[in-house]
């Protein structure tokens, strides 16, 4: 900077002095910048609270009310689950026996009958459910049997595919099908895609749907409705599939022939009419049987898994194989390998012809009244067998 131009900014500076004069000639001291809010410096400076701050106390925020949202919803109505479930919550200190399954136990075990043939004051309890799924299962395992019955001694698990692929007859939107996807479930089933060897493309499709009924769930997406439903105590809407002798005096158990709608009277139309389709895969089974298992290490570990769930609560678990119209033989050659020690298996029309009588059954998978009179009563002496204290030869 030149000679001049320090002159000049000389002159600038006397001339505001200048300014600042009072008339008397006094200077007057220039009034200080104002002070700034701390909250202000520290957003111009970066310090103090950061966005990435707020947004974890957002989510934070969000995901504790939704988390108390969700102890609010109740059970689904569908199929008589909550019915089920709330019954025996309310009563669940009455019982030492539990079957759980899908609606081959709903209707096929008739608790009342096979306790007085085991005698001893047994009590049980049937918490089969329509269309009621491998993971599901494992959902009512973790929620149900975690309040500890006082009572409770043994679970009977009906044998259940781990398949993924077996899930989707509902909608993804299905509220029955979004309340079980708590996040062990959801990793479980996802667990249980990887093992099934899909083609990748179906894989991630069911992986996201998987996905997204959990987020569904944990943020009670559009549950509202239900949980209003719920806090005004709609019984109407809790008996719709139900009645309450079925809970009462069955514990549990409905008849096949209550057909409570389109699809059951339909499955029951098209067994009818395909008597020598079934006769056909009656003659195959027992060799079916004797197959190799169809298990992979992964969907072992996962029933397995869902056992030890039990077992932990100091409970003694029996598998049962009820009288499908199917094989199961990776059941069976777990028993046999020593896996599934406690294993109960009906499917076998050579062994048990009178399960799979025409007359006995509702429908290919189903018993009706008479059939599940007879399996009830097979069950208990096998139940009883079971329960008899090993003999060591002397």
């Amino acid at each position: 900077m030149g000679n001049s131009d320090l002159g000049h900014a000389g002159d600038r500076h006397e001339a505001r002095r200048a300014s600042l004069a009072d008339p008397s000639g006094t200077v007057v001291s220039a009034p200080a910048s104002p002070v700034e809010p701390a909250h202000a410096r520290n957003r111009l400076t970066g310090r103090g609270p950061s966005a990435v701050v707020h947004v974890a106390l957002a989510v934070a925020s969000f995901s504790l009310v939704a988390a108390g949202i969700e102890r609010l919803t109740p059970w689904p109505v569908e199929d008589g689950l909550r019915a089920k479930v709330e019954y025996f919550l309310a009563h669940r200190d009455e019982f030492d026996t539990l079957y759980l399954g899908s609606s081959l136990t709903f209707r096929g075990v008739i608790p009342p009958l096979a306790d007085a043939q085991l005698g001893g004051g047994r009590t049980s309890f049937n918490l089969g459910v329509a269309g009621m799924n491998f993971y599901e299962r494992g959902y009512l395992v973790d929620e149900v049997l975690a309040t500890r019955p006082a009572r409770l001694q043994m679970v009977v698990m009906e044998a259940m595919s781990t398949d993924p692929q077996v899930l989707f007859e509902a909608d993804g939107l299905d509220e029955r099908e979004v309340h079980w996807h708590s996040w062990k479930e959801t990793a479980r089933v996802l667990e249980g895609l990887r093992s099934a060897d899909l083609p990748w493309r179906q894989e991630l499709s069911l992986a996201w749907m998987h996905v997204e009924m959990a987020l569904r769930k944990h943020t009670s997406y559009a549950r509202g409705f239900a949980i209003a439903r719920a806090l005004i105590g709609d019984e109407e809407q809790l008996y719709d599939y139900l009645e309450p002798a079925d809970l009462e005096v069955q514990r549990g158990y409905q008849d096949s022939g209550a057909g409570h709608n389109d699809i059951e009277r339909e499955a029951r139309q098209n067994f009818l009419a395909q008597i020598p389709d079934y006769a056909k895969t009656l003659r195959a089974m027992d060799a079916a049987n004797g197959a190799p298992s169809r298990f992979t290490p992964s969907q072992l570990e996962l029933v397995l898994g869902q056992h030890e769930q039990v077992q932990s609560l100091g409970v003694e678990v029996v598998c049962l194989v009820l009288p499908m119209a199917r094989s199961a033989p990776e059941f069976l050659r777990a028993h046999e390998d020593g896996q599934l020690p406690l294993l109960i298996a009906f499917n076998s029309p050579n062994t048990y012809p009178d399960l799979y009588r025409v007359d006995q059954r509702w429908d290919r998978a189903h018993l009706n009244r008479r059939g599940a009179e007879i399996l009830s009563r097979l069950l208990a002496t096998e139940l009883a067998r079971l329960r008899e204290p090993v003999r060591v030869p002397r």
